[in-house]
């Protein structure tokens, strides 16, 4: 019991390892099936957010700095200078002054910025949508003096920069020139009020008419600078700031930020379609690996064809040519002759006793490599020395006939529908160049033939006792089930049937479907080979 319980918890243990390595190949497979909605989904995400960026109209921020030191302009210290310190509470003080009415309305009037339209407009921003929506503050109707004076102070930002004495202030507009041009005006009133604040206190001692009238000149200097836009990093000696470098027109847009919209909408559509692509392949239900078959479908899996190409009906065999009947003799090294090696030898091994025979390869819907894997497996058969026989029985669609003609010792004059109608049996056969196999075509006239009335003839039994008498392998290359639903209707007649399965693209309903019609008509299923190539 030890022992057991022992085996039980290694099992466990391993089954939660491969449980991730499982997903992420589910997800992988999701994103090779879905690429291209994956690919919309970016694309449309890209799409929107270039229309947004061409739509917005471009912002430019202009910054000026100004070192807060109220010792500069102390022109009337009389005492020896002391140690001088700046809380934290003085600087965001300066902060709140620049961002007063009394630093903006001189600004707003010097400049006239109430007949400004960026100003005095209606605010149709994307931002400003945003926050009115989150604030429940009504903001003032546009064109009033209070709405120029809330559109200037949404425009203008004062921050500290770092922990030093520095004040950035920031102006954003969109025309570059004009943020330059209030960026330095509001350095400019900031720096104006100090030096009127310094009047005020020296016109309370007449001793100081001098500094006074120097003052004066500074306000003067000020007041221009206010209405030109312009300022001089020298001037204002008693102002208790200090320009340390004035704004100059931006070169190139703060606002919007092309290449962070376009990340994070390349970001968007991506997550939108890999989720896209794992609910769609989550709602379809396909089968993509052999835990799908066996676990799903309660199948055998026998093996996978990685590389063979397969595309739409009417053109299955592409490549055979590059074969030729040799490929397991000549290439054995080929990944195709290594599947078919591997198909032939779990074949074997699951259900090809000697007394399986006669075996039908069919699938789902066209152009899933059932044709293909039809003519590897007689390859496969023939190369082990087993005399093999292979069937084109598919008069909607006889790919094999169309395709092995050219690999023919001679021509048959008859074929699959002749043989089973009771015609001459031999003349339906046709030796290939490759040993211990041969080829039975369609035949003639084949495409007004009922399929199900062929297995039904008196001839049809005799038929199946001379293929088991003369041949160890009887590949039928049959219909799909999409093409001739009433092909289930033979299954007692076949020893056994394999089905191939195209990965990424057979559903498991239709699967399960086809298995259950099977199992009604008595057939045996050996089991499912699964296309592997393109998936």
């Amino acid at each position: 019991m030890l022992h057991f319980g022992a085996a039980d918890g290694l099992i466990e243990a391993r089954s939660r390892a491969v449980a991730p390595v499982v997903r992420d190949l589910e997800l992988a497979a999701a994103l090779r099936e879905h690429w291209r909605g994956v690919a919309i989904c970016v694309g449309l995400s890209l799409a929107v957010a270039t229309t947004v960026i061409l739509m917005t109209q471009p912002v430019y921020v202009a910054s000026a700095r100004v070192l807060f030191d109220p010792r500069r302009g102390d022109m009337f210290r009389q005492a020896p200078e002391r140690e001088y310190s700046i809380d934290t509470a003085q600087l965001e003080s300066q902060i709140q002054l620049l961002k007063s009415e009394q630093v903006s309305r001189p600004v707003i009037d010097a400049h006239k910025l109430e007949q400004d339209s960026e100003f005095s407009g209606p605010r149709s921003s994307l931002k400003a949508a945003l926050r009115g929506l989150i604030s429940s503050e009504k903001e003032p109707r546009s064109g009033s003096y209070a709405g120029v004076l809330n559109a200037f102070d949404q425009q203008l930002d004062v921050r500290r920069l770092g922990q030093s004495y520095v004040l950035q202030i920031s102006f954003q507009s969109t025309d570059a020139d004009k943020a330059a041009r209030l960026a330095n005006a509001v350095t400019a009133a900031y720096l104006s009020r100090q030096i009127a604040a310094r009047i005020d206190n020296a016109q309370r001692s007449s001793q100081f008419e001098r500094p006074i009238k120097e003052l004066g000149l500074d306000g003067l200097v000020a007041s221009e600078a206010i209405a030109t836009g312009k300022i001089d990093i020298k001037a204002f000696p008693a102002a208790d700031a200090r320009v340390i470098s004035a704004a100059l027109a931006p070169t190139g847009a703060s606002a919007p930020r092309t290449s962070l919209i376009l990340a994070f909408a390349c970001m968007l559509g991506l997550f939108g379609g890999v989720m896209f692509a794992v609910l769609r392949s989550q709602r379809r239900k396909i089968v993509r690996r052999r835990s799908h078959i066996e676990r799903e479908l309660g199948v055998e899996y026998i093996g996978s064809l990685r590389s063979v190409t397969v595309k739409r009906r009417g053109a299955q065999l592409a490549g055979l040519d590059q074969w030729g009947f040799n490929l397991m003799a000549s290439s054995p090294l080929v990944p195709a002759a290594s599947d078919l090696r591997s198909i032939r030898t779990a074949f074997e091994m699951t259900g090809g006793q000697p007394s399986v025979q006669c075996i039908g390869v069919t699938s789902c819907h066209a152009g899933e490599g059932k044709s293909v894997a039809a003519y590897g497996m007689a390859m496969a058969f023939a190369a082990a020395g087993h005399k093999t026989l292979l069937v084109d029985a598919n008069p909607r669609n006889a790919t094999l006939t169309q395709r092995l003609s050219a690999h023919l010792k001679t021509r048959s004059t008859s074929g699959f529908v002749q043989a089973f109608a009771g015609e001459a049996f031999g003349s339906a056969i046709s030796p290939t160049h490759a040993p211990f196999l041969s080829f039975m075509p369609i035949g003639h006239d084949f495409e007004a033939v009922n399929f199900s009335d062929l297995f039904e003839t008196p001839a049809s039994k005799e038929i199946f006792k001379r293929l088991r008498q003369h041949y160890s392998r009887v590949v039928f290359d049959l219909p799909d089930f999409q093409s001739l639903p009433d092909a289930w209707a033979i299954g007692s007649m076949i020893d056994c049937y394999i089905i191939v399965m195209a990965a990424g693209r057979t559903s498991q309903p239709d699967a399960a479907g086809m298995i259950g019609a099977l199992k009604c008509a008595n057939a045996s299923i050996a089991g499912v080979v699964l296309n592997e190539h393109g998936s």
